[in-house]
This record gives C-alpha cells, sequence and structure tokens, in this order.
C-alpha cells in the first residue's frame, strides 16, 4: 500500500527532465523551462526524462549516450529535433508537443506502463586502472599514474603571485545545463581560480537568432517584426543568465514574459526591469562582474553599448532613421550593465515596433541583430576575448562573465577533434573517458558534463626528448590561441579572430581584424614545451599564445 502510494505521487509530481542541447535546440530548452508542468533539472542523476533538444553533431554523440547513462533507472527519452535520435527507442516529439511527450513518459515510468530505457555503454569505471601500478590502484609512484582512475593534481605556478600550488584539470561541458548548446571549456584551476583555459566548438549548422532575421537579408520583411523578435530574444538571453545564476524562478518568470511579448507592450517588460533590479542576489552577483577593455569591444551589439560605445546598424538604415532611432547606452560595461542593457533595449524594441505600423525594412544597409552586426557575428570575438581575460579569473566570475555575452556557437569556427586516444575525464557528472584531444593521452578531470577529449589541459603522457607528437605545457608554432604570425584566432597579424591587420572578424587596425599571417600552423617540440602544431605562438593556422601539449623536449605536432 505504502510503495502505492509514493507511485501515485511520483507520478504526479511535475516531470524531472535534464536536457542535452544540441544544434538548433535551444528555443525548446527555453520552452521547457518556463512550463510549470515539468522541472529542468541540474544533473541527469535527478532526472527521469532526458530530453535530447535538437540535433547533435556526430562528434556529441557519445557525449549524450553517457549522459542517459547518468539517468537513474527507470528512465526514457524524448527527442525533439532533426537527425536520427542517439538514443535508441526514444520518443520522437514536435516542438508542440515536447511538454506533454515529457510529462507522458515520466507518468508511463512512474506506473510501470513503460519499462526502464536499458544502459547504452559498457558497465566499466572509464579509467581502466584496477591491477595497474605497482600496487593495483593505479598509481605510480610518488604522484604518477591515477590512482583510482582519477590523475593527481600537481603543483604549477599561479598566474597572479607565482605561489606553487595544486594545479586541477578539468573539461567542462558540452551539456552543462548554463551553457551555450555544445560549448565545452578545458582549463586547469588553483582552487577555484582559472590558470589556463581553453574553448571547445562543435561544428554546428543553425544559428541561433530568430528567424526573420535571416529572411531580412534577402527579402524585405515588417519591420515590426523584427524588432518585436529582437525583444523577445534579448529577454531569453537575460533569463539564461538569471538560470545559471540559481535564480530558476526570476528565469522562468522572463521566459514566459518573451514568449508573449507584442508590440506597444514595454511597459510591461520595464516593470519586470525594475523588479529585478531590487533584486539583491543578482546584484551581488553581476555588479562589477566580467568588465572587459571597451577598445575591444567595437562591433557587439548591446555588449559594446553596456560600455557606453554609441554604436548601431539602425542608425544608418533608412527603415529606423525614419522612426527617430537613438541607441541606448551604459556606461560601466559589467556583467550587471549587460542584462540591463538588453531588457532596455528590449522595451525600446517594443515600442519601436508599435510606432513602425506597417513599414518594411528593405535589404542592403547592413543589419543589427539582437547580438550586434549580423556579420560578422560578434560571438568569435567575445570568446576570444574571454578566453584571453580568462587566467586569474575565479571560475564563478568566468561562468558569469560568459552567460553576460549571449554567445552563439554556431556562429563560432570549430576546434575540432584532434586524433588520438585520451583520458580526459570528461563525459559526465564527475568523469568520464572521451576521444582523444591529439596524438597522445591527457591527463584531466571532469567538471559537470564534457567530453574528455585527451589531455584535457593537462599531463600529455611523453615525458622524455624525442620526436612525436606531444600533449603538455609549452609554447609551439602551430595551431595556436593567441598572437602570432599566420592564420590564427588571436591577436596577429593573419587570418585570425581578434586584433590584426587585414581581413577579419575581430577588433583590430587595417581592413579588418584577424586577418593575415597569425597563429598556426608549425612544427616544433610537440611532448613538452615547445613547437609544434598547436595551441601557441607561431607560424601558421593556429590561434596564439599557448600551451603545447606533451612533457619533455621534442620535434612533433603540439596542441596546447
Amino acid at each position: 500500500m505504502a510503495v502505492s502510494a509514493l507511485a501515485w505521487l511520483a507520478r504526479r509530481a511535475r516531470a524531472p527532465v535534464f536536457c542535452v542541447v544540441g544544434d538548433g535546440g535551444r528555443e525548446v530548452a527555453r520552452a521547457l523551462r518556463a512550463d510549470g508542468r515539468v522541472r529542468v533539472v541540474r544533473s541527469p542523476r535527478h532526472a527521469t526524462v532526458l530530453l535530447v533538444a535538437g540535433e547533435l553533431p556526430d562528434a556529441l554523440v557519445e557525449a549524450a549516450r553517457q549522459v542517459h547513462d547518468q539517468v537513474p533507472a527507470p528512465r526514457g527519452t524524448v527527442h525533439c529535433g532533426g537527425g536520427e535520435s542517439p538514443i535508441p527507442g526514444a520518443v520522437r516529439a514536435s516542438a508542440a508537443e515536447v511538454v506533454d511527450a515529457v510529462v507522458g513518459t515520466h507518468r508511463a515510468l512512474m506506473d510501470g506502463s513503460r519499462a526502464s530505457a536499458p544502459t547504452l555503454g559498457p558497465e566499466r569505471h572509464p579509467v581502466d586502472w584496477r591491477g595497474k601500478g605497482p600496487h593495483g590502484q593505479g598509481g605510480e609512484g610518488m604522484m604518477g599514474g591515477k590512482p583510482y582512475g582519477r590523475p593527481m593534481a600537481m603543483t604549477g605556478e599561479d598566474v597572479r603571485d607565482g605561489l606553487e600550488l595544486d594545479r586541477v584539470p578539468l573539461v567542462v561541458g558540452p551539456f552543462l545545463p548554463w551553457m551555450p548548446p555544445g560549448l565545452g571549456f578545458s582549463v586547469e584551476l588553483q582552487g577555484d581560480v582559472i590558470q589556463c583555459l581553453e574553448a571547445r566548438v562543435p561544428t554546428l549548422g543553425h544559428r541561433d537568432i530568430p528567424e526573420v532575421f535571416s529572411r531580412a537579408r534577402t527579402e524585405a520583411v515588417p519591420l515590426a517584426e523584427l524588432e518585436v523578435a529582437r525583444a523577445r530574444h534579448l529577454v531569453a538571453a537575460t533569463a539564461d543568465l538569471l538560470l545559471c545564476l540559481g535564480l530558476d524562478a526570476l528565469g522562468a518568470r522572463l521566459l514566459k514574459t518573451a514568449a508573449r511579448l507584442r508590440a506597444g507592450e514595454g511597459e510591461d517588460l520595464r516593470d519586470a526591469l525594475r523588479m529585478l533590479r531590487r533584486s539583491m542576489a543578482l546584484k551581488g552577483a553581476t555588479r562589477g562582474v566580467g568588465v572587459l577593455p571597451p577598445d575591444r569591444l567595437r562591433g557587439t551589439g548591446p555588449v559594446a553599448r553596456a560600455a557606453g560605445l554609441e554604436e548601431d546598424a539602425r542608425l544608418d538604415d533608412p527603415a529606423w532613421q525614419a522612426l527617430g532611432f537613438a541607441p541606448i547606452t551604459r556606461e560601466r560595461g559589467d556583467a550587471e550593465a549587460r542584462w540591463i542593457q538588453r531588457l532596455d533595449e528590449a522595451a525600446a524594441a517594443l515600442d519601436l515596433a508599435a510606432r513602425a505600423g506597417a513599414a518594411l525594412r528593405h535589404p542592403g544597409p547592413p543589419l543589427e541583430s539582437p547580438r550586434g552586426p549580423l556579420e560578422p557575428d560578434p560571438s568569435p570575438a567575445l570568446l576570444a576575448l574571454l578566453t584571453e581575460t580568462a587566467p586569474g579569473q575565479p571560475w564563478d566570475t568566468f561562468v558569469t562573465t560568459l552567460l553576460s555575452l549571449d554567445l552563439d556557437p554556431a556562429a563560432i569556427p570549430p576546434t575540432g577533434n584532434r586524433d588520438g586516444d585520451g583520458d580526459g575525464h570528461g563525459v559526465g557528472v564527475g568523469h568520464g573517458d572521451g576521444p582523444g584531444d591529439g596524438h597522445g593521452l591527457g591527463h584531466g578531470a571532469s567538471l559537470g558534463l564534457g567530453l574528455g577529449d585527451g589531455d584535457g589541459l593537462g599531463l600529455g603522457d611523453g615525458h622524455g626528448p624525442g620526436h612525436g607528437d606531444g600533449h603538455g605545457a609549452g609554447l609551439g608554432l602551430g595551431h595556436g590561441h593567441g598572437p602570432g604570425l599566420g592564420h590564427g584566432h588571436g591577436p596577429g597579424l593573419g587570418h585570425g579572430h581578434g586584433p590584426g591587420l587585414g581581413p577579419g572578424p575581430g577588433p583590430g587596425p587595417g581592413p579588418g581584424p584577424g586577418h593575415g599571417p597569425g597563429p598556426g600552423h608549425g612544427h616544433g617540440l610537440g611532448h613538452g614545451p615547445g613547437l609544434g602544431v598547436g595551441h601557441g605562438l607561431g607560424l601558421g593556422d593556429g590561434d596564439g599564445l599557448g600551451v603545447g601539449d606533451g612533457h619533455g623536449a621534442g620535434l612533433g605536432h603540439g596542441h596546447g
């Protein structure tokens, strides 16, 4: 009787669901968070239903399958999106049906009318440590090996003061609830302070912009439709930040507000803004956090305007000139200024939509999207600036700054997968092996859900001189993130995202940011501090100053 009563209560509870968000799935996940019939949880361990929203690229399928296995039985999966579901037996649902499908799956699992989905992966520890080493527990010597499957933290100098402390390598993403879809990071921490960080960007095909802005490239569209879509996007992006900060009720309220916005209803939104500005928790989490140099923010839309830069493509568009458009700006340029800026702009957009009536906006002039210029999207330049300024920041500051920038991973050049095997302790909450991020074994632990692509910003297995492809610490000529000569993402002369000479998608002197001989392709020291085809200062296609993948001097392709 007691069991039956518990099952009855569980069946009628809000359905706990964990979201795996792929290409084009962000709006589905947002709609789910705004619906009171479900409870979107922060860990798969707390879910009964896994929602796969959008289409997953091949590089993320194995990660999604491992997340599925972390949902405790009884469990089920709902897939809303194109392509084949990565989870066999998933219930297919359209965007309009997804909440009903999640609730129905949960109730069927609770009353026993639906069987629990089987485990997809091998039931083994992701790191093969048993029987390894002189004592059979995976350790080797004083600090080597992987005792009980986890690499030991090694000491290193703090980037702020040079103090020698333990540095823990982690892989974060790609399915953390607060992370932009598919985005992940390889990071080394001392305590909670970032020592080095590298973004991991998958290949995504669907830009995260309202559909009307895509149509406006080639056809005349109602100006009011553009402005209402702008307002909804800006409000939803602010809700993402609130949800990341743990302000779930406020975030869900904003998502509901975004869905029902109409032309001329700016006053309702201003009421919401006044309420949010009274939140001491929100103020404490965002005021003074994430201040970025204004001279690096040109062409970044609301982020630039929140730092006092009066720039907006609508100033030069006849459709908006006829309405007397004037941009809103703020001064501080911190995370608080950015979310206030977005809500102010959303309210102003609804007022513009009301004044526009039936006016059309015709193709031709550059178009201002909710993130800034539609082309080039500011996301690559902002991500490059974020990773460049991350060392020395506490992790929570980095996360708040990331969410305050409203990045679109689909607009960012993918980092790609390097070949090799790795022990990056990535996929899953806690740890899990993933595909290797280079030619070598990388040691890294994980934080949350992520692909452990090799070294995980960690210790490459290649201790000693030699020729080869290595992963670990070192500077190299090659694919690197930072300044350099060659095709690279970072400050330098070359094809890169960052300040530089030549045409490109980032700020810099010359015809455009980043394009010119910049960081990139170069052979050099592989296993260890050295020059290699990796993330380091170098000649060729790479992304600047970085850490080469390997330990010890040697010639080869290094990723760092």
